[in-house]
C-alpha cells in the first residue's frame, strides 16, 4: 500500500505539478464520530432534493451538501465513500479546486483505485496552458521510471490520451507510437483498438492486418455488434465462412436489438448457403422477407391500415434462396422464387437485367427449357449469353458444347471459370481442388455458391485462403466464449453480495460486501458503455411491523475502482447502504423493527414492465430477511434510555440520546405526557454538560422539530445558543430549521466564528426564502430530518 501511495505522488509530480503531502497513517475513528459522520452524510444527500426546486439558488443545494460532507469527512477522514461523494459534487458544481482536493483526500486514505488516479492526473493535465504542454507532461510521465509502477490499464489510458493529443498536434508518428503502446498495454482499451484499426485502414493494410485489428477491437468491445459485423465481412472475404457466419449470428441474434445492415444479411445468408446450412439460411431469408413486408407503423386507434405492398427481397438474396431449392420436392418453391427474381429484374433499370436473368436461370433455375428460351431473347452481342448457354449445356451433360461456349470467357468471368473447372476436371479430386481454389479467389460470388454445392456433393469441404487460416488461428488463441457470447448458458460474471451481520441495532452501520468475479478467460473493461458498467444498483424493499415501507430509491454502487477486471479476477469491496434514503427511513422509524431484502444488480437495465434487471454480462445477487431491531416506545423504555445516558457503551448511549430526543407529545401523545416530558427534559439537559460536542450534535440532529413542536425541549435550543461548537450549530441548522425567519438561523448567520456552520446558515436562508415563493413548497429536505 505504501508503494502505491508513493507511486501516486511521484506520478503526479512527474506531470509537472506540485506534489501533495504524503499520506499519513490514519488515526482510528471512534464510533461516535463515525455515527455523526453518517448522519451528516445522510443530511447532505437529503439536501440535494432541493436541487429540483430551486432556480435562482440552483447551485445552493450542492454547496450545502459539500459543507455537510466536509463535516462528515472531518469526523471520519478515512471514509472513501464520502470522499467519492464529495468529488462528484465538486465535479457537478464545476469547482475544479474542490474536485482535486476531494480526489486527493480519497487517494490519501490508501485506497487502490485506478479510475480515481486517472481522473486526478487528467484533471491536472487539463490545467496545463496549451495542448503542447499537455502532451509534453503526459509523455514525460509515461516515459518515467515511476510510471512502470502504475497498472497497465492506467498507463494504457494515459497513452491513449497522448495519442489523441498527438493527433490534434498533427504528429502522425507520435500518434501511431502511443496508439500502439496503449493497445499493447491493455487489450480492453477500445479507444486504442479503434485507433489502430484506423491506422491500418489508412495505410491500406492487407486482410490479415485488417482482420487482426478488428479481432483486437472485438476483444476490447465484446458486446458491440458493429466490430463483429465488420470482422465477419473480412473473414468471409477470405473464405473463412464458418467463423464469419458465427460472428454474423452473434451480432444479429445476441448483441443487437436493431436490424443489421442489408449487406450483413446478404453476407450472412451467403456464408450459410456455402456451408450447406440451407435450413438456417432459408429461415434467415424468410425472417428478413417478413420484416421487409411488415406494416410500416401503427395507426391511430380506430383507423384502418391498408394492406402494405409486399417489399421484394434484393435479387442476390432471392438467388441464394433459389440455390438451395434444388431437390425434386422443392420444384414449386423454386419456380415461385425464380418468378420473383424475374419480376424484380424486369422492374429494374439495370442495362444487363435480361442477361442477369438468363445467367441465373441457366445456373440455378428450375427449368432449363425456360433458361434456354430466355437466352434466345438476347442479342448475339450480349456478353453473358454464351456463359448462360454454356451452363445450360453443362447441366444437360453436353460437355463438348459447354467447353466451346465457356472456354473463351474463363479468364473474364468467374462463373465461366467455375463451369470450366467442372468440364475439364481429370477426376473428382482435381475438380474439387479447382473449385476450392475458385471459391478462395471469389468467395463472395454466385460462382462460389455453385462451386461449394459441388464440393459438398463430393463429400469435400470449403477451405479458407492462407490469410483466412491465419485469422482463424488468431481467433482460436482466444476464449471461445468471447466469440460465442452465450451469456445465458455461460455467464461471464458471478455477482455476490453479503450483508453483515444481517442483524442490526438502531444506528449501527449497515455494510454490504460485494464480489464481482470475471469467470472468463479474457479481461473485461469496467466503465460507462463497457462490458461491466461502472455503476451497479442495490434495490431494497422493507417492512416495519409487518407493513411495507414506501418505495426506496435504488442505491448506486460505484464499481470502477479498477479499469479492467482480468481473466478470473475478483473485484471485492465493502460499501455502506445506510447513507441513502433507506438510512433516513430507518432513522425516522427508531421504534420499529425493520426487515429488508436487498437485490444487487450489475449492469442494471429497466425492463418494459418497469423492473430492474441485469443486462448484457451483468448479474444478480439477493439477500433476504435482514433485520434492524427496534424497541417500541413505552414508559419502561424511557426509563431504560435515561439510564443508558450514563452508559460506557457508546452505541447504547447514542441510541438513548436519539430515542429520547425524538419523542414528542404530538407524535406519541399517550406516552409523552407532562410528567414524562419533564423527565426527558431533565435527563437531556442534565447530561448536556457531560456530553462531547459530537454527542451533543448527534442528539440535536435526531430531535423532533425543536423550533415548533417540542416546547419541553426548548432548553436544548438555549444550550445550542450558548455553544461555540460549529458541529453542534451545523447539526441544528441542517436538521431543525425550516423557516427562513428562524431566530436560530439568523443567529448562526451572525456568528461568523462558527465557520462553515455560519456559511451554511446564510446559504440555507437564501434558499428557503426562494422556496417560500413556490406555489407548493416541499417540506425541508435540507432542514428537518434528512
Amino acid at each position: 500500500m505504501k508503494k502505491l501511495l508513493l507511486c501516486t505522488w511521484l506520478i503526479l509530480g512527474l506531470a509537472g505539478l506540485p506534489l501533495p503531502a504524503a499520506a499519513q497513517p490514519a488515526d482510528p475513528v471512534s464510533p461516535d464520530k463515525r455515527a455523526l459522520s453518517a448522519q451528516f452524510t445522510r443530511a447532505a444527500l437529503g439536501v440535494l432534493a432541493y436541487g429540483n426546486l430551486a432556480q435562482e439558488e440552483a447551485q445552493t443545494p450542492g454547496k450545502l451538501a459539500e459543507i455537510l460532507l466536509a463535516e462528515a469527512l472531518r469526523l471520519d477522514p478515512n471514509n472513501t465513500q464520502v470522499w467519492k461523494l464529495q468529488a462528484e459534487l465538486a465535479r457537478q458544481n464545476a469547482d475544479g479546486e474542490a474536485y482535486e482536493q476531494a480526489l486527493l483526500g480519497y487517494l490519501r486514505t490508501g485506497i487502490q483505485d485506478d479510475k480515481a488516479q486517472l481522473d486526478l492526473i487528467q484533471h491536472r493535465l487539463s490545467g496545463q496552458n496549451t495542448l503542447d504542454d499537455q502532451y509534453k507532461a503526459v509523455t514525460k510521465l509515461l516515459e518515467s521510471e515511476g510510471a512502470r509502477r502504475l497498472s497497465a490499464p492506467l498507463r494504457s489510458r494515459l497513452a491513449s490520451f497522448a495519442a489523441a493529443t498527438a493527433a490534434e498536434l498533427v504528429e502522425p508518428q507520435d500518434y501511431a507510437r502511443w496508439a500502439v503502446e496503449a493497445a499493447r498495454l491493455d487489450p480492453t482499451n477500445a479507444e486504442a483498438a479503434q485507433m489502430l484499426l484506423g491506422i491500418v485502414l489508412e495505410r491500406g493494410g492487407d486482410p490479415v492486418k485488417h482482420g487482426t485489428a478488428l479481432i483486437n477491437l472485438v476483444r476490447a468491445t465484446p458486446l458491440d455488434a458493429e466490430p463483429r459485423i465488420e470482422l465477419a465481412g473480412v473473414l468471409a472475404s477470405q473464405a473463412l465462412f464458418e467463423r464469419a457466419a458465427q460472428q454474423y449470428t452473434v451480432a444479429g441474434t445476441r448483441l443487437s436489438s436493431q436490424p443489421l445492415p442489408m449487406d450483413a444479411y446478404r453476407n450472412w445468408a451467403h456464408c450459410l448457403v456455402i456451408l450447406g446450412q440451407d435450413t438456417v439460411a432459408l429461415q434467415l431469408i424468410e425472417e428478413l422477407e417478413s420484416a421487409l413486408s411488415g406494416a410500416p407503423e401503427d395507426t391511430e386507434e380506430g383507423e384502418t391500415q391498408p394492406d402494405a405492398a409486399p417489399v421484394p427481397l434484393p435479387v442476390d438474396l432471392e438467388v441464394l434462396r433459389l440455390s438451395t431449392l434444388d431437390s425434386e420436392t422443392d420444384t414449386d418453391a423454386a419456380i415461385a422464387s425464380f418468378n420473383r427474381i424475374r419480376k424484380t429484374l424486369e422492374a429494374s433499370e439495370q442495362a444487363d437485367a435480361a442477361e442477369q436473368l438468363a445467367l441465373i436461370a441457366a445456373v440455378f433455375g428450375p427449368s432449363l427449357n425456360e433458361a434456354d428460351a430466355i437466352c434466345q431473347t438476347l442479342g448475339d452481342d450480349a456478353t453473358l449469353k454464351p456463359i448462360a448457354l454454356g451452363w445450360i449445356a453443362l447441366r444437360q451433360g453436353e460437355t463438348a458444347k459447354a467447353l466451346e461456349l465457356l472456354e473463351r470467357h474463363e479468364q473474364t468471368h468467374v462463373l465461366a471459370a467455375c463451369g470450366m473447372a467442372v468440364v475439364t476436371a481429370k477426376d473428382d479430386a482435381h475438380r474439387d481442388r479447382e473449385l476450392r481454389r475458385l471459391i478462395q479467389t471469389a468467395p463472395g460470388s454466385l460462382a462460389a455458391v455453385e462451386a461449394a454445392r459441388r464440393v459438398r456433393a463430393d463429400g469435400g469441404s470449403v477451405e479458407p485462403t492462407p490469410q483466412g487460416k491465419a485469422l482463424g488461428d488468431l481467433m482460436g488463441r482466444f476464449s471461445e466464449s468471447m466469440w460465442l457470447v452465450d451469456v445465458e448458458r455461460s455467464p461471464w460474471l458471478d455477482v455476490r453480495m453479503q450483508i453483515r451481520p444481517a442483524r442490526f441495532k438502531q444506528g449501527e452501520p449497515i455494510h454490504v460486501d460485494i464480489t464481482v468475479w470475471n469467470t472468463t478467460r479474457f479481461p473485461m473493461a469496467i466503465g460507462q458503455d463497457k462490458p461491466i458498467r461502472n455503476t451497479a444498483f442495490i434495490l431494497l424493499t422493507a417492512t416495519a411491523a409487518g407493513q411495507p415501507l414506501p418505495p426506496i430509491e435504488p442505491i448506486v454502487i460505484d464499481l470502477q475502482r479498477k479499469l479492467v477486471l482480468g481473466a478470473g479476477e475478483r473485484l471485492q469491496f465493502s460499501a455502506r447502504i445506510d447513507y441513502s434514503q433507506f438510512g433516513s427511513i430507518v432513522a425516522a422509524n427508531p421504534g420499529a423493527g425493520i426487515t429488508f431484502d436487498a437485490r444487487l444488480i450489475v449492469n442494471p437495465m429497466l425492463s418494459p414492465n418497469g423492473a430492474w434487471l441485469p443486462a448484457g454480462v451483468g448479474g444478480l445477487s439477493i439477500v433476504r430477511d435482514c433485520l434492524i431491531q427496534g424497541r417500541s416506545n413505552s414508559a419502561a423504555a424511557v426509563d431504560d434510555w435515561i439510564k443508558d445516558l450514563g452508559s460506557e457503551d457508546v452505541g447504547g448511549k447514542l441510541r438513548a440520546l436519539a430515542r429520547l430526543a425524538a419523542l414528542s407529545p404530538q407524535q406519541q401523545p399517550q406516552l409523552v405526557n407532562p410528567a414524562v416530558q419533564l423527565k426527558i427534559r431533565d435527563a437531556l439537559v442534565g447530561t448536556w454538560p457531560t456530553l462531547s460536542p459530537i454527542e451533543r450534535a448527534w442528539m440535536i440532529a435526531h430531535a423532533t422539530n425543536l423550533e415548533e413542536q417540542n416546547a419541553h425541549l426548548r432548553p436544548l435550543v438555549e444550550l445550542v445558543q450558548q455553544s461555540d461548537e460549529p458541529s453542534v450549530w451545523l447539526a441544528y441548522v441542517a436538521t431543525q430549521v425550516t423557516d427562513p425567519s428562524s431566530e436560530m438561523l439568523s443567529t448562526a448567520v451572525r456568528q461568523q466564528d462558527l465557520g462553515d456552520a455560519s456559511t451554511y446558515a446564510e446559504m440555507l436562508r437564501r434558499l428557503l426564502r426562494e422556496l417560500e415563493t413556490l406555489p407548493d413548497p416541499a417540506p425541508g429536505a435540507g432542514a428537518g430530518q434528512p
